[in-house]
């Protein structure tokens, strides 16, 4: 019986890193279609927004426009997925669509894919709301803030961790298989949430820088073509950055799950 292997968390994230920027033609032909039409149906709904909404709070904008954003949420979350499941295939399969100018497929692994990225975001985002819960009720105890903060993030990337091998599973077409994630990241708990927490952070930070540089962006008013040329860089980047935990992500499940996949991708 094959030993199961050892997962060491700054290697797999350096290697992360590797494979994503030598494989950045695959992810560019991949995404540039996807976020040119992103970047235009993005650019249509904000010059629909009247002035008078423009400046006004989410939760007081009309019902009419909260569900175009919506849509257009779950628009740009099909499309990161769609990017995620062919460059999962072109990591685990070798499937580099060389062949293709233009790559949009929305089908069953694509769709399957949205709804458990979107799930588990939404469960990050549920578990990290705990820490102001915990301030609230405590009256800022520090002892108890300090459990939230350290317990409560920690407990999220095991969680996340255990079950985040479900994705390239559901990408080459296996199936949203839960128990075999948990299966296969036993006795990995802490080494696959190193893992998670190193390519988190890095992405966090350059989200943020993004979030201020379309802030300006938005703020000089560089006309209609300069504004979308500007849409589709950031999402590009995005793209390419949220490809780093795709990559980590295959990396871990071709070490724990399927070792017979293509290793010329990793060499």
């Amino acid at each position: 019986m094959t030993a199961t292997p050892i997962i060491r968390p700054l290697q797999l994230v350096w290697q992360s890193y590797v494979v994503t920027f030598r494989g950045l033609d695959t992810i560019l032909r991949l995404s540039w279609f996807a976020a040119l039409l992103l970047a235009i149906v993005g650019r249509i709904v904000s010059g629909e927004l009247p002035e008078s909404v423009a400046g006004t709070e989410t939760e007081t904008l009309p019902a009419s426009y909260m569900l175009v954003f919506s849509i257009l949420a779950i628009v740009t979350a099909m499309v990161h997925a769609m990017v995620a499941v062919g460059w999962h295939r072109a990591i685990l399969r070798d499937e580099h669509q060389e062949n293709r100018r233009i790559y949009f497929r929305l089908g069953r692994n694509e769709l399957l894919y949205t709804v458990a990225a979107v799930f588990l975001m939404v469960f990050v985002m549920m578990a990290v709301s705990i820490v102001p819960m915990v301030w609230t009720s405590s009256g800022a105890d520090p002892v108890s803030m300090t459990v939230a903060m350290v317990m409560g993030p920690g407990l999220v990337l095991m969680l996340v961790g255990r079950s985040l091998l479900v994705l390239p599973a559901i990408a080459i077409g296996r199936g949203a298989d839960l128990a075999l994630s948990w299966r296969a990241t036993s006795g990995q708990v802490f080494r696959v949430a190193a893992v998670l927490a190193l390519m988190v952070v890095p992405l966090g930070l350059i989200d943020l820088a993004i979030i201020e540089i379309v802030t300006s962006v938005a703020e000089r008013d560089l006309g209609v073509v300069l504004n979308m040329l500007a849409s589709f860089v950031v999402t590009t980047v995005l793209i390419v950055m949220v490809s780093t935990i795709v990559s980590a992500a295959s990396l871990l499940y071709r070490e724990l799950v399927d070792p017979l996949t293509d290793p010329r991708v990793f060499d």
